[in-house]
């Protein structure tokens, strides 16, 4: 009788492990490989605050990945002097809690210019739509703490291998691949 309920035990909570509430483990990778092959030279226009980071892709497209919910749940210092990837999608518990959305402008009217700050220039042009249903790939380095007048901030890479978009009103799918953000400090609140 006592094997029944020790294996009944063993069978549920095999089942609750995979449920939906269990997040993902990211995947550890030592800091000195996990961006090897990747091109650091070129020049990206990226910003970060409150744990949101947005890079200007082209005259269309603004990505925003934002790890402010894996901030609050994980502590940096087990991720210094490494990278994780990170499987993206709509899903909020399946992502570890990165999120990723792409802001669609009008052709030639993508921008970063009201995006943290507390100067709001009121005819910068908004994006037209957001999409937020995604799947794909990311990884992120830790690359410690910048001073930034007088306080310590994060700084961290981003490298999106790749990200597929499902934009219903084009009806078509967008994919970003490819994209650095490079050791991009989180500047904090505006203001």
């Amino acid at each position: 009788m006592n094997a029944y309920f020790w294996i009944t035990g063993l069978i549920v909570c095999c089942f609750s492990c995979g449920t939906k509430e269990t997040l993902q483990t990211p995947n550890l990778h030592p800091y000195t490989n996990c961006l090897a092959g990747v091109d650091t030279t070129k020049g990206d226009e990226a910003i970060g605050c409150v744990g949101n980071y947005y890079k200007l892709i082209d005259q269309q497209y603004v990505l925003k990945i934002d790890i402010a919910d894996f901030l609050r749940k994980n502590s940096l210092s087990e991720y210094q002097d490494s990278c994780f990837q990170i499987r993206i999608s709509t899903d909020k518990v399946l992502s570890a809690g990165v999120f990723a959305e792409l802001q669609v402008f009008n052709k030639g009217e993508s921008n970063l210019s009201s995006i943290c700050t507390d100067i709001i220039i009121t005819n910068t042009p908004k994006p037209q739509r957001i999409l937020t249903d995604v799947s794909g790939s990311i990884i992120i380095q830790y690359n410690g703490e910048q001073d930034y007048y007088g306080s310590k901030r994060s700084v961290f890479t981003f490298f999106v291998e790749r990200l597929s978009f499902k934009d219903k009103v084009a009806q078509k799918e967008v994919v970003i691949k490819d994209q650095l953000l490079w050791k991009v400090i989180d500047l904090g609140m505006a203001g």
